[in-house]
């Protein structure tokens, strides 16, 4: 039969956020805001992170702190409850060798550098519909060098230095035509698509008239 799960280790992780990891190896983030930001080696899961074999993200958390999940090398699934997460932090998820995909939230506004970095089974990257990422930040998937697919949402306006060193050759990049990443990756695989339109400014031209740029 399935194991009975039951918790064996739980703190904080933010002024207003918690852990719990149970016996079956899943990290669950509850709470609200923040969570902190640590040096590698240093969460308050460090103890138990070859445990760690799925992280769930509660539905109010809105930043993924620095090296949180670093090096949890048995880390096969991340869910994320909700769309609140706006920054996945600096290494927040590097080395986590056992992850095979990742969607991210369409909330995430910026991947910071090394996000994602030495994920070396890491073979797909989706972004959830009308993603508000703009930000990919250097090196932030450095060496995933089993990545074949990655969605660039519409939105991105920044590559970091060598956000994709190391799988530009071997993965095939989704883009929309006549986007920044439709020029960013040009002399890779890329697949074009339609642009998503979506509103840049609007404002009042007349007493009962508006107007809208999409």
């Amino acid at each position: 039969r399935e194991p009975i799960a039951f918790d064996i280790a739980s703190g904080t992780c933010g002024e207003n956020v918690t852990w719990t990891l149970n016996s079956v190896g899943v990290l669950t983030i509850n709470g609200s805001g923040a969570m902190f930001d640590y040096e590698t080696r240093n969460a308050p899961w460090q103890d138990y992170k070859d445990m760690v074999k799925k992280v769930v993200i509660g539905a109010d958390i809105t930043y993924i702190g620095k090296f949180n999940f670093m090096q949890c090398r048995n880390l096969a699934k991340v869910v994320f409850e909700g769309n609140a997460v706006e920054t996945i932090g600096w290494g927040a998820f590097g080395y986590c060798s056992a992850l095979t995909e990742i969607t991210i939230p369409a909330s995430v506004k910026t991947l910071d550098a090394y996000a994602f970095y030495y994920n070396t089974s890491l073979e797909t990257v989706a972004f959830e519909a009308n993603s508000e990422l703009t930000t990919i930040g250097m090196y932030a998937f450095w060496n995933d060098s089993a990545l074949n697919s990655v969605y660039i949402p519409d939105k991105v306006t920044s590559i970091g230095e060598n956000g994709f060193l190391g799988c530009m050759n071997t993965a095939t990049f989704y883009v929309a035509a006549g986007t920044y990443a439709n020029d960013y990756f040009k002399k890779c695989t890329i697949v074009t698509r339609e642009p998503i339109a979506f509103d840049i400014a609007s404002g009042t031209c007349g007493e009962n008239v508006t107007w809208t740029l999409n």
